[in-house]
């Protein structure tokens, strides 16, 4: 719980800043003079962050039917393509997030959650090699729900582990749209380093209905990628 609050006051925090010095960027572009600002370049990297979803319901059911739930604050790496034109910034972005528990009688249950977004921003703020700027994007997202039963220590050869005992299935859940509302701020070194941080929200319009192959169950529990997000970003413009 307190990792959570936190990351929600990281990322209200964020957006107020971000706002504040939306509304005061004309004000300050006046009182400055032009200084030689990035026209065009593009890069990639990596990304370390967290999101928190809304597991609640999955979570009940899991529990309910003597599995342990998931922590709905995810911790994950992911990869960030920038590309920089005049003032318009476009990113695309893939994250991973992969939990898993161990239960009692030898089950796990495992959730692997991936979601990619392309967002269109703006630079508002753009001094020297600091670039700020708010934007949104639209992408998609699923959830892989797996159980299955933990093999026995006492296989020991690679022909054991198709003799085994192991049994499981795994449910899906595709998230077909969602929409992302974010800011960002990087800085650029003279060598094309780059770390900046973004925070935003996610937000899943629609229920999606969990499946296996081509089964269909419209009783499932309402799990949506839904949530406040911060980001660390790590990379290097490439030109």
């Amino acid at each position: 719980m307190n990792f959570q609050k936190t990351l929600f006051q990281s990322v209200g925090l964020s957006l107020l800043l971000f706002i504040a010095f939306f509304f005061n960027t004309e004000n300050a572009l006046a009182q400055k003079k032009k200084v030689a600002a990035i026209v065009i370049g593009g890069g990639g990297g990596t990304a370390v962050g967290a999101n928190i979803f809304d597991l609640k319901d999955l979570n009940t059911m899991l529990e309910n039917t003597g599995y342990k739930g998931f922590s709905g604050t995810s911790v994950a790496l992911g990869a960030n393509l920038n590309f920089i034109y005049k003032k318009l910034i476009m990113v695309s972005v893939i994250r991973k997030f992969p939990l898993e528990n161990i239960n009692t009688a030898g089950y796990r249950n495992k959730l692997n959650i991936t979601y990619g977004l392309f967002d269109l921003g703006y630079i508002v703020y753009q001094y020297k090699n600091l670039t700020m700027y708010p934007m949104i994007g639209i992408g998609d997202g699923k959830i892989n729900l797996s159980i299955y039963k933990k093999e026995p220590d006492s296989i020991s050869t690679f022909s054991g582990v198709f003799n085994g005992t192991k049994k499981g299935m795994t449910v899906s859940n595709f998230n077909s749209i969602l929409l992302d509302f974010a800011a960002g701020m990087n800085y650029r070194f003279g060598t094309g380093f780059n770390v900046g941080v973004q925070a935003g929200y996610l937000f899943s319009p629609f229920k999606a209905d969990w499946f296996i192959d081509n089964t269909i169950f419209s009783d499932g529990p309402k799990t949506a990628l839904s949530g406040p997000y911060i980001n660390l970003l790590i990379g290097k413009y490439l030109f």
